[in-house]
């Protein structure tokens, strides 16, 4: 009776480690995530995916926020390679088809000598938009 004592024991002490164990792992990754968002770059957000590339709830996140960045970082300098690097990043990101219409846009405008100008083929982007 005690060894069967004893072994039910060892096995709810072995659960509460585990569960405590988990309780901890999700702290690690809330805490993570937002140390990255008090950062705010792509960087952080990337080391954060880098440690943690199985968490679904919080890659989605960090990627959703990585596309972001690299938006607005493309909408600041302006530039058809800005966009078109913006748009080899996230061939589907959120902002995929003002980027590929500003990269066309800005691309035509300078006669095309722009680099970056056959990715912008090659990816029939500039077709799809009229140009």
């Amino acid at each position: 009776m005690k060894r069967k004592y004893a072994a039910v024991l060892s096995g709810i002490v072995f659960v509460f480690i585990l569960f405590v164990h988990s309780v901890s792992a999700l702290e690690n990754i809330r805490t993570d995530f937002k140390k990255a968002q008090v950062s705010d770059t792509v960087y952080a957000y990337e080391n954060f995916i880098r440690s943690y590339p199985d968490n679904k709830k919080y890659l989605k996140k960090a990627l959703g926020k990585i596309d972001e960045l690299d938006w607005e970082k493309a909408e600041k300098y302006g530039s058809a390679l800005n966009y078109v690097n913006y748009l080899k990043k996230h061939p589907k990101g959120k902002y995929q088809k003002e980027a590929g219409t500003l990269a066309c846009e800005k691309s035509k405008s300078i006669g095309n000598i722009q680099l970056g100008y056959n990715f912008l083929l090659k990816m029939k982007i500039c077709e799809s938009n009229g140009y």
